[in-house]
């Protein structure tokens, strides 16, 4: 059985509050996701939707990501991961665990057959997947040119991690710490 884990040795995600809104824009504008939409519009609907969002810290409080599972199709099964990663933070192997996080997170709460994730090659790599790791993210499909940002068309890049490869080879629970007792 998989626990919905919220931290691992060196990062944790915090479900988003009321008053988070800010913070989470702003690790959007550091993400350097192409065109965010206006900070009034992103308020309007933040925290809404069904979604399951967070902010992600380094152990030491440091926020590096904001995460969010969003479009969940009960009927399909499958769940979409977005991490906006602080570039400050690319290839440090934070978004790596931030991501699994996120991966455990969706299939320990719902009974999903996949979780997707689409990014152009610079934001997956910046994830800093190594090893098993990155073996877990099948990429599905490649549409080129099919983002603009930063003044460029990129090519997008449309992963999957699979609920029968997670629970046979995913992140061992293990490199979990235990959970605090309160």
């Amino acid at each position: 059985m998989l626990f919905p884990h919220l931290k691992s040795a060196s990062v944790r995600i915090t479900p988003v509050r009321t008053g988070d809104g800010p913070r989470a824009y702003d690790l959007l504008l550091h993400a350097g996701v192409g065109a965010p939409p206006t900070l009034d519009a992103f308020l309007a609907q933040f925290g809404r939707g069904g979604k399951a969002q967070f902010i992600a810290e380094t152990a030491d409080g440091d926020p590096v990501a904001f995460v969010s599972l969003r479009d969940r199709d009960t009927a399909a099964r499958r769940v979409h991961l977005d991490v906006h990663l602080d570039v400050a933070h690319a290839g440090t192997g934070a978004g790596a665990e931030i991501a699994m996080l996120g991966v455990n997170y969706a299939f320990a709460m719902w009974d999903l057959k996949k979780v997707c994730y689409e990014a152009t090659s610079a934001e997956f790599d910046a994830l800093g997947l190594t090893g098993e790791q990155a073996k877990l993210f099948c990429e599905e499909a490649l549409l080129r040119d099919h983002v603009y940002q930063q003044g460029r068309f990129w090519d997008l890049h449309v992963h999957s991690v699979d609920r029968d490869t997670w629970e046979r080879t995913g992140v061992t629970l293990s490199s979990f710490p235990e959970q605090e007792t309160r």
